[in-house]
């Protein structure tokens, strides 16, 4: 299914650059960083890694665009349990990894703009899925693959609504190239997690 959301994007882009390209209000924006999860089901607290944007943005007029947005983002977390095993108890950690990816709309604004300088705002609402990996462990040297052993196992995957919203700056180097950072906070597919970004952002 995912697959099929991200061609249903990419023809959306080719198409519009295409129609839209030589009007000169077309910008597309690459960004990537660090992202932050809560804590999942209350199993870990704290998960962290990183996240991918692809934003595709037309300008209606000098500050208002809308959007076609394509996020991931991969993060994972462990914290210490113990594992009851009849009488026995074992010093332990729980370790958690999820993958979010979005495709969505939706309408972004050009706040500030000074010479070179800009600030905006945007939101996308969309279809999102995440997976979900948990396993319950304990540390074992006698295995010599990954010197743990897993005591419990299970995997989550669902597919749902999503929503997200960033704000950001913007420096403009030239005519065609820009860079800049921006903060994005996300709740797909009813998780929330948010993020830092670096980015590069193309206009035509």
């Amino acid at each position: 299914m995912t697959k099929k959301i991200y061609c249903l994007l990419v023809l959306f882009l080719s198409v519009s650059l295409g129609i839209q390209a030589q009007k000169g209000k077309v910008k597309l924006d690459f960004a990537g960083g660090a992202e932050f999860a809560e804590k999942e089901k209350g199993e870990v607290n704290g998960m962290n890694g990183y996240s991918i944007n692809v934003d595709f943005k037309y300008y209606l007029n000098q500050k208002l665009y809308t959007l076609a947005t394509a996020f991931t983002s991969k993060v994972s977390g462990e914290e210490a349990c113990i594992i009851n095993e009849g009488e026995l108890s074992k010093n332990g950690y729980n370790y958690n990894k999820g993958t979010s990816t979005m495709v969505g709309f939706g309408l972004g604004y050009d706040v500030l703009q000074i010479k070179k300088h800009t600030i905006f705002a945007q939101a996308a609402f969309g279809i999102s899925t995440y997976y979900n990996e948990f396993e319950q462990r304990y540390n074992n040297n006698n295995n010599k693959d990954n010197g743990y052993q897993i005591y419990d196992s299970k995997q989550y995957n669902n597919a749902d609504w999503g929503i997200m919203g960033k704000i950001g700056y913007n420096y403009q180097i030239n005519s065609l190239l820009s860079v800049g950072v921006s903060y994005q906070v996300n709740y797909l597919c009813g998780y929330a997690s948010h993020g830092v970004q670096g980015g590069l952002q193309i206009s035509f």
